[in-house]
C-alpha cells in the first residue's frame, strides 16, 4: 500500500472543503481524481503532498511525494538539464546524477534542448521537464494537478502519452487531477469522482487496456458507456 487516507476533511475558516474523503491507492497504480472546479482537488493534493495539513482524519504515506504543477516551476537562469540536475543535487553522487540525468533526456527526446534556458523552449517542453523532473527522483508517490491544462490540443495529447507509458514503464504510483474526462479515460487505472461539496462520490476502474491510443480509444467497446456514465456523475445527474 503505498497511499491510505480516511475520513479526511478540511475546513477554511470553517469552510469545509473536503468532506470525509477516503482511499487507497496500490503500488504501480494511476490515480485519477476527476471533479468540477472547486470542489477540493487541488487542496487535497497539497495535503498529500505536505503543503497544507488536514483538519482532521488519517493519512499514510510509503515515504516522500514530487508534485508536478500546472505551470512548469522551472529555475529560469538554468538550462535545462540543470533544472534536472538539481533535482538529485547531491555531491557524492555528481557522477550518477549528470549519467541519469543524460538517461531521462534521451528517453524523452529532449537531448538536444539540454542546454537551453527555459524561456529557449515551448510550453509543452517546460512542461515535459516539469514531468520528468517529479519522476526521476523514483519517489514512491507522484502528485500532479493538471499539468497539461494550459497547453494546446496536440501538445497535450503527446504528453499524455508520454505520462501514460513513463508511468507504466517504471511502475511508479501516480494520483493525477484533471477535470477533463477524455483525459482521465486515457490516462487511468481508477477513477475518482469528486462532487461539488468536497466527497469522493464513485470510485470507478477503468476497464480498458494500457497503454491506449488516442487514435482507437473512443473505438473501444467499453468507451461510450464509460464517457456517459463519467458526464452523468460530473453533471449531478
Amino acid at each position: 500500500m503505498i497511499l491510505e487516507v480516511a475520513g479526511l476533511t478540511k475546513s477554511f475558516d470553517e469552510r469545509p472543503v473536503l468532506d470525509g474523503i477516503s482511499l487507497q491507492v496500490e503500488a504501480g497504480e494511476f490515480v485519477v481524481l476527476i471533479g468540477p472546479n472547486g470542489c477540493g482537488k487541488t487542496v487535497f493534493l497539497k495535503i498529500l503532498s505536505g503543503l497544507i495539513p488536514p483538519s482532521s482524519g488519517r493519512l499514510r504515506l510509503a515515504g516522500p511525494t514530487t508534485m508536478a504543477f500546472q505551470r512548469s516551476p522551472l529555475f529560469p537562469w538554468m538550462t535545462v538539464r540543470e533544472n534536472l540536475l538539481i533535482s538529485l543535487n547531491d555531491p557524492s553522487f555528481r557522477g550518477r546524477a549528470e549519467r541519469e540525468v543524460a538517461a531521462w533526456l534521451e528517453e524523452s527526446n529532449l537531448s538536444r534542448w539540454a542546454d537551453f534556458y527555459p524561456h529557449q523552449i515551448s510550453g509543452g517542453m517546460r512542461q515535459k521537464v516539469n514531468v520528468i523532473r517529479s519522476l526521476m527522483s523514483n519517489p514512491p508517490l507522484v502528485l500532479m494537478d493538471e499539468p497539461f491544462a494550459s497547453l494546446d490540443y496536440l501538445e497535450r495529447r503527446r504528453l499524455q502519452t508520454f505520462v501514460s507509458r513513463l508511468q507504466l514503464a517504471k511502475k511508479t504510483s501516480l494520483v493525477f487531477v484533471t477535470h477533463d474526462i477524455p483525459e482521465a479515460i486515457f490516462l487511468a487505472d481508477r477513477i475518482l469522482v469528486m462532487s461539488g461539496n468536497g466527497k469522493i462520490e464513485t470510485d470507478l476502474r477503468c476497464p480498458l487496456p494500457r497503454p491506449r491510443e488516442h487514435e482507437t480509444l473512443p473505438r473501444e467497446a467499453a468507451y461510450p458507456d464509460l464517457y456517459e456514465k463519467l458526464s452523468k456523475l460530473l453533471s449531478g445527474n
